[in-house]
């Protein structure tokens, strides 16, 4: 195996002046067309290519594109169209095969490959909820197991007006969230300790049992992420707490 090393110009546009283009067109075959960009200029401004559009659509045979020195292929199936980015090394020449009637279009600026050409190893599933006419609804990518990184901006809790009041006492009451919203901000009026639990009946903890439930401290409050048309139950050690329910969105 062989491994070399040399210059190569791979600028994003052109130095100076416009952005060019050079267009091939013929039959082409077995037979190597050759061409060589080192002494090649368009309105005085060197022209050294590191893309290409080619039109295969009435060729029977792949086009292949040979850059040298770097001995780098590009291939084109029969039948179709496409574009592609290569490297532009110094002292570029080229050689096109096929077989029938192509357009091959080379340019000096970077080209986007055509859609299914890049694997970027993973997928993101995104889970859009039910939503209502007007309503703004964030949505939260879920990349698969080893998939893209990515990060969730938050925003501030916005309400949608629909709040409840869930009187708390020392058996489990129950409400469910505003099927529209995907956030509920909790708000614990009174002096107990009430404790809450999502899509469950909560339950007091005891010391060493795990238990659904979470405590709200006295006359504070919490927002959550929620998706809408959940349960939320709620349970204190005494009675005379009310728990506002808001659903929104955001936290």
């Amino acid at each position: 195996m062989n491994i070399t090393q040399g210059n190569a110009t791979n600028y994003m546009i052109p130095a100076a002046g416009s952005t060019h283009h050079v267009t091939v067109e013929g039959s082409f075959s077995a037979t190597p067309f050759p061409l060589d960009w080192r002494n090649y200029t368009i309105n005085n401004f060197p022209f050294q290519p590191q893309g290409v559009f080619v039109d295969n659509t009435a060729g029977t045979g792949p086009l292949t594109i040979n850059i040298q020195p770097i001995n780098y292929n590009v291939v084109i199936p029969a039948g179709t169209n496409a574009q592609a980015q290569f490297p532009a090394p110094n002292g570029e020449t080229m050689s096109i095969t096929g077989n029938g009637q192509a357009t091959v279009v080379f340019v000096d600026f970077p080209v986007l490959p055509n859609a299914g050409e890049v694997n970027i190893g993973n997928t993101v599933d995104i889970n859009i909820k039910s939503i209502s006419a007007g309503v703004n609804v964030p949505v939260l990518p879920t990349p698969t197991s080893g998939g893209l990184p990515y990060q969730v901006q938050q925003q501030p809790f916005s309400p949608n007006l629909t709040t409840q009041a869930l009187a708390v006492g020392t058996a489990a009451t129950n409400i469910t969230s505003d099927a529209a919203s995907s956030s509920v901000r909790l708000v614990n009026v009174g002096s107990n300790t009430v404790f809450v639990a999502f899509g469950a009946t909560a339950v007091i903890p005891v010391n060493g049992t795990p238990a659904s439930a979470f405590p709200l401290l006295p006359n504070t409050s919490e927002s959550f992420e929620l998706a809408g048309g959940t349960e939320i139950s709620a349970i204190s050690s005494a009675s005379g707490n009310t728990l506002y329910v808001t659903s929104g969105y955001g936290t």
